[in-house]
């Protein structure tokens, strides 16, 4: 039995699959109705002229290639490099392939804060130049969507940044309670949360004792 949202659900098993949401990361001075996130992107009804990114991972290099090829003229503005948590050999592969299509990287290099204008967004970076932009897209991570689901009350625990721990076999450290994909402290990628989830569904419903490689321990 759990409270979610000042609800009681009763469950004999349960399987936690809510996702994550972007982090928004306020940059001081900037409107918030001139940025957008991976959710709010698709909502654009004109393509950007200019489309700043902050950010550098799969999603920032995704979509600022996407947009690149679409004739936006795309700046990433990343605080380390691109793809940090991926061999240094291969991120150089997907930074050469974005440059082709017309992306600007700038590693290294912060946003200190924004300015709006008539033309749009002018970001002001850490080393004195600016970025103006039509659109700016926050792609500096995602963050668990675990509020309000109770799962104190039901001894689901979570790591520091909210993310529910699971075992091999994706359960929690209840035992009635399984957990799959981005709410997970497990790799954030789409094709390894199908196949968590299908390990936890057949695991909590049928009892099996199914195990997945790629784990983070809890």
């Amino acid at each position: 039995m759990a409270e979610v949202e000042g609800r009681t659900i009763r469950f004999r098993q349960a399987l936690i699959a809510t996702g994550g949401a972007p982090v928004v990361t306020g940059v001081p001075g900037l409107d918030p109705g001139a940025s957008v996130t991976s959710e709010t992107i698709w909502e654009l009804e004109t393509l950007p002229g200019r489309l700043a990114i902050i950010g550098g991972g799969p999603i920032a290099c995704e979509l600022g290639q996407a947009f690149g090829r679409f004739g936006s003229e795309v700046t990433m503005i990343v605080r380390s490099r691109i793809l940090p948590r991926e061999d240094p050999d291969a991120a150089g592969l997907v930074r050469e392939a974005l440059e082709t299509d017309g992306v600007r990287i700038l590693e290294n290099t912060t946003v200190g804060n924004a300015l709006t204008t008539d033309a749009g967004s002018r970001l002001r970076l850490s080393d004195g130049s600016a970025v103006d932009a039509d659109t700016v897209l926050l792609a500096t991570g995602r963050t668990p969507r675990t509020a309000g689901l109770g799962l104190d009350r039901v001894g689901v625990s979570l790591d520091t940044d909210g993310r529910v721990i699971t075992d091999a076999g994706m359960m929690t450290s209840n035992p009635l309670v399984w957990a799959a994909g981005d709410v997970t402290a497990n790799p954030q990628f789409t094709h390894l949360a199908g196949v968590h989830a299908s390990v936890a569904a057949s695991n909590a419903v049928l009892g099996l004792k199914r195990r997945v490689s790629g784990t983070v321990p809890g």
